[in-house]
């Protein structure tokens, strides 16, 4: 019976580990050129708001489909309070699909912020698709992260 007892505990305790592995997975945010996503900004710990000194924004792209009817960029938008400003763009050259898996690492993409602009953890960012030629048909990419970095 003692025996019962533990494999019973060890398959609840197997539970509970893989429920919370679950919750720490990252999450995907992925945008078309119809509908932006929105990216919650992630702060490093102890970090109230920032307005000073070079600072960058790291965003992690994990999948990306370009559109067939030309090139597309990628804009950054930062919300803060009731106002939107422009963090930067980006383009993923050469235009071909990539999925981050066991053969492909994820694209890392550094947006320098604009000065005076201040970042909290209510911070969130817009990312569109913006056709550079053609209408953007097709083309999506998938955010895993977007982190602020003091450099």
């Amino acid at each position: 019976m003692a025996r019962l007892g533990k494999i019973v505990a060890a398959g609840a305790l197997a539970g509970i580990l893989a429920a919370s592995a679950s919750c720490t997975q990252p999450r995907r945010f992925t945008a078309t050129r119809a509908a932006p996503a929105t990216i919650p900004l992630l702060l490093p710990p102890g970090t109230a708001a920032v307005s000073d000194a070079t600072r960058y924004i790291d965003i992690t792209v994990d999948d990306f489909r370009p559109s067939l009817t030309g090139p597309v960029q990628i804009v950054v938008d930062a919300v803060t309070g009731r106002s939107q400003t422009e963090i930067g763009r980006f383009a993923i050259y050469p235009e071909r699909s990539f999925v981050t898996n066991d053969r492909a690492e994820p694209q890392h993409f550094g947006l320098a912020v604009p000065p005076g602009l201040r970042l909290d953890r209510s911070t969130r960012l817009i990312v569109r698709i913006v056709p550079s030629r053609g209408d953007g048909a097709g083309a999506t990419i998938a955010v895993e992260s977007a982190r602020f970095r003091p450099r």
